[in-house]
């Protein structure tokens, strides 16, 4: 058996271990507690895919006053699959809206009693025409307004055209008086010792490491020497197109 394993989080500047989806559940109820009461307007954004994430979202604010507005194309569609396979339950108090139009009607809701409203939004890494930068930047019907909290339930992807937009969101809505959480989030890439034990359970003949820099292959070619492996042996440090062939097979 031969492994191709992804290296993000394996070098020693990030922490060893990935902490469970539970905790990131934990951190938005103590994030989620307080602003769900007050009367102000309250956003949260995180991936659209992440349905465990959009369920713990759910879960936490389902027994709140306020109705959930799930908006943007990709919250509507991943939604509509996630509940279509029953993976996703969202409660009863709960909407999701995609289309501009169906949108802009729930924003035009939400802008008229916000304290009424959940706003569960695209747009986490600042993107220029998803929901939370429109909203930002005055594009929409509902404006944010001093004492509006926005929670941000995803990091952001480490390139500088992400960093830049979601600078430049942040920066937007703090101008206008908002509250932003921007740490309700657990990493979804495994750290080092998940790496360890993973290769415990699996016992590759080859291993691959991939999606990463040099350094982050070099990172689990280390990781992997520790684990018995060689590299340049069965341990295989690739760039990009080059390939790898394996005497006898890969088995």
């Amino acid at each position: 058996m031969s492994l191709i394993v992804e290296t993000t989080r394996v070098n020693e500047f990030h922490e060893v271990k990935t902490y469970s989806e539970k905790v990131a559940k934990i951190i938005l109820e103590d994030l989620m507690k307080q602003p769900l009461k007050e009367k102000t307007g309250m956003i949260i954004t995180t991936f659209s895919s992440h349905v465990e994430r959009v369920q713990a979202i759910a879960d936490i604010a389902k027994t709140s006053d306020r109705h959930i507005f799930f908006l943007g194309r990709s919250m509507e569609r991943y939604c509509g699959i996630a509940e279509k396979f029953g993976i996703l339950d969202l409660p009863d108090n709960a909407s999701v809206y995609g289309s501009p139009k169906a949108v802009t009607k729930a924003l035009n809701m939400a802008e008229d009693n916000r304290e009424d409203y959940l706003l569960v939004t695209t747009g986490h890494q600042g993107e220029v025409d998803a929901l939370l930068p429109r909203i930002a930047s005055g594009r929409t019907p509902f404006n944010v307004r001093p004492g509006d909290n926005v929670i941000i339930s995803a990091p952001i992807i480490p390139n500088p055209t992400n960093k830049a937009n979601r600078h430049m969101m942040e920066r937007r809505l703090i101008s206008s008086g908002a509250r932003i959480y921007s740490n309700a989030h657990v990493s979804g890439h495994a750290g080092r010792e998940d790496h360890r034990d993973f290769l415990r359970m699996l016992k590759p003949k080859h291993i691959i490491p991939a999606h990463g820099k040099l350094s982050m292959l070099a990172a689990y070619g280390e990781l992997a020497e520790e684990e018995g492996y060689r590299i340049g042996n069965n341990v295989h440090i690739l760039r990009n197109g080059q390939a790898q062939v394996f005497n006898g097979g890969l088995s």
